[in-house]
């Protein structure tokens, strides 16, 4: 009974591997600029709110292609040399909660579009 036991095992562990490995990380950037005090003198700092997630690889070119148009050039996507795709503001935005708000609804193009 333990070999079964184990057997099952192995088996859902191989099964989500596959899974995993069908899909493309995708590392959504909202990028902002953080005025802080430093020295006596402002200065600015680019910050970064992200998120990490996954998408089916067959969707990755669409994606890849495609953010540009969907958000009116609001965004665009590049793949790292590790095989990551990044989905990311094209310019700093005013504050956190803009570049936490660009994140959500850049998730949400890409999940209306890959559906």
């Amino acid at each position: 009974m333990a070999k079964f036991g184990f057997s099952v095992f192995m088996l859902l562990g191989l099964l989500l591997l596959a899974a995993n490995v069908l899909a493309t990380r995708v590392k959504y950037n909202g990028y902002y600029n953080q005025v802080i005090h430093k020295d006596g003198k402002e200065v600015t700092e680019k910050k970064t709110t992200s998120d990490l997630r996954t998408i089916p690889d067959d969707k990755e070119a669409a994606v890849k292609a495609g953010i540009s148009g969907w958000s009116s050039g609001d965004y665009q996507a590049r793949e790292s040399k590790h095989g990551m795709l990044y989905i990311e503001t094209t310019r700093s935005l005013s504050s956190a909660k803009a570049a936490k708000d660009a994140v959500a609804d850049i998730r949400s193009i890409v999940s209306k579009r890959i559906k």
